[in-house]
């Protein structure tokens, strides 16, 4: 399952984990996050955070 999310697309697979069964990764840049979540909601929610709070710290950054 893949949504896009503010120009990033986010991917979400099944994890092998009994607490957090659902991973959603993004790429930002070079970087890779995975976000771990209960829900393929919830980790798709975990993963927009991500990219919210980078987004908003490379602008504050620019400025």
């Amino acid at each position: 399952m893949t949504k896009i999310y503010r120009g990033f697309e986010i991917d979400v697979v099944k994890n092998n984990d009994k607490e957090y069964p659902f991973l959603a990764r993004c790429r930002i840049g070079k970087e890779i996050v995975e976000k771990r979540g209960y829900s393929k909601e919830q980790a798709i929610s975990l993963t927009k955070s991500i990219i919210d709070f980078t987004l908003y710290a490379i602008e504050n950054k620019s400025n």
